[in-house]
């Protein structure tokens, strides 16, 4: 045992250790690690920069702008479903800031979306569904062209023949609806005919082209299948053709002109080839082959669409 200065005594031992704490120059002994300590604090994540304005981004919206945290659409299909559920259709001062580009400067707005720059953009989501529902809209109060039927004089009763009807009853079941819904027709003025058919049209054309939005998206993945675009970016340039249609269109529709209409779309087809060359780049003649390709297929699907829309609008109508 060993006593200190003030007389208490203590193990010897102890003594050694407080001497050699105590060595003049001699910096204390490092504590060595526990053993249960844990890992250190993990490293701060490397700030991302806003692909909108461009400012540092440390959480998931830009403190400057308050757009979220870019997400790159060269992704799966099914991601891009999210934001298609949170949409609107809400108008806003942003589709002043984003219709004159996406009309005036083909492709620049789809490209501009597809790089990050979204925040002060309306989506194209929101887009088609303002532009769509302002078309249809539009085609549902245009004054009807009935002075047009009355002068032809074609306000005769239809006529059914019924050796007709007698071989659609044996040509199978939509043979037999199709005999059953003429016979119902039977004796109705043209007219009359025309106002139902029109009346189911203006119901199920909207749900018929919606339903072509990827439809095209799906025909430019074809054609574009080595440039190394995904679906997703494909979705939104057919999202914002379709817009363009409908805007350009819109015009013909206040008026109740098909002649207006047919120059309205005819323009929104040479809007969608400026487009792709605008938004996917590459040559002319790439951009004219692959829109030559991808439009001659999507008329061909736009038709069927009509047609049978039409053939149902005639038999549940």
């Amino acid at each position: 045992m060993t006593r200190d200065a003030a007389g208490r005594r203590f193990p010897a031992a102890h003594a050694r250790m407080a001497r050699v704490s105590s060595e003049p120059g001699e910096p204390p002994a490092a504590a060595a690690p526990s053993a249960a300590a844990g890992p250190g604090p993990a490293p701060a994540p490397r700030p991302r920069r806003c692909a909108n304005c461009g400012a540092e981004v440390r959480d998931r919206f830009c403190g400057a702008c308050g757009q979220e945290a870019s997400r790159s659409l060269r992704i799966p299909f099914h991601r891009l479903a999210g934001e298609a559920l949170g949409e609107l259709l809400s108008v806003d001062s942003k589709v002043g800031r984003t219709l004159p580009p996406l009309l005036l400067r083909p492709g620049s707005m789809t490209r501009a979306w597809l790089d990050g720059r979204r925040a002060s953009h309306t989506s194209p989501v929101k887009l088609y569904l303002v532009f769509s529902f302002l078309f249809f809209l539009a085609g549902a109060l245009a004054p009807e062209e009935e002075a047009a039927h009355a002068a032809s004089g074609d306000d005769r009763p239809i006529a059914v023949d019924e050796g007709s009807l007698a071989s659609l009853r044996e040509a199978g079941a939509l043979g037999a609806r199709l005999a059953t819904r003429l016979e119902e027709l039977r004796g109705q003025p043209p007219a009359q005919l025309r106002r139902r058919i029109g009346a189911a049209l203006h119901e199920n054309v909207p749900k018929a082209m919606f339903a072509l939005v990827p439809a095209l998206a799906l025909l430019l993945r074809l054609v574009y299948l080595r440039a190394g675009v995904y679906l997703a970016e494909h979705l939104v340039f057919a999202l914002h053709a379709h817009a363009v249609a409908f805007a350009l269109g819109l015009p013909g529709a206040l008026s109740g002109s098909a002649r207006a209409e047919s120059i309205g779309f005819g323009l929104a087809a040479v809007h969608g080839v400026l487009a792709l060359r605008g938004t996917f780049g590459g040559t002319w003649w790439g951009t004219l082959w692959r829109a030559a390709a991808a439009g001659w297929l999507y008329l061909v699907a736009l038709g069927l669409a009509l047609a049978g829309v039409a053939v149902a609008a005639f038999l549940l109508g």
